[in-house]
């Protein structure tokens, strides 16, 4: 659990819940509730996570600052999806360089050139490094999967609000988004 009267400018991640009086500006991330309660009791700014409920008298500012709220699905679920779809992006980007090479190569040894043997060993690293990174991409299209099903799957949540949620406000609860407009 953590506990603070402010919470500005950091990331928080708790196992349980989260208590402040204020967070502005943080990446609050908890299994359990996030609760704001404090004398203003505000959320500006950044993203907030939580497996149960968020509750606040007021989110967002009058200034349109963008904030996110998401509830119902265990952060370390969302992280690990999304950190998983940035992996992919990365090895379409691998594959294609090294499809590059292979192309390269593969046009010479079409051609009748006798490639040295350094460009052979090149040829081969390259070919064998395509076939795992095929391979790595399988396995996480694969966990994507499990994950999007697991996130689909959730239908809790609770987002309270007392006083205000500004325009600049992002809800997502389980799978459903809702961006405030005023």
């Amino acid at each position: 659990n953590v506990i603070s009267r402010f919470i500005e400018s950091a990331t928080v991640e708790a196992g349980g819940y989260v208590s402040a009086d204020a967070i502005m500006h943080s990446n609050v991330s908890a299994k359990g509730d996030v609760t704001v309660d404090g004398k203003k009791g505000f959320i500006t700014g950044g993203v907030i996570r939580s497996g149960s409920m968020v509750s606040a008298k007021t989110i967002g500012s009058s200034m349109g600052t963008s904030t996110n709220i998401e509830v119902g699905i265990e952060p370390a679920i969302i992280t690990e999806y999304h950190e998983l779809g940035k992996e992919q992006e990365n090895i379409k980007d691998e594959q294609e360089k090294n499809l590059q090479v292979l192309m390269a190569l593969a046009k010479r040894i079409k051609l009748g050139e006798k490639l040295p043997p350094d460009k052979l060993l090149q040829f081969k690293k390259a070919n064998e490094a395509k076939e795992r990174m095929e391979k790595y991409e399988e396995e996480i299209v694969e966990r994507m999967k499990v994950l999007k099903e697991t996130i689909d799957s959730y239908e809790g949540g609770i987002v309270k609000v007392s006083s205000t949620a500004h325009p600049g406000v992002k809800l997502t609860i389980s799978n459903a988004v809702y961006y405030v407009k005023n």
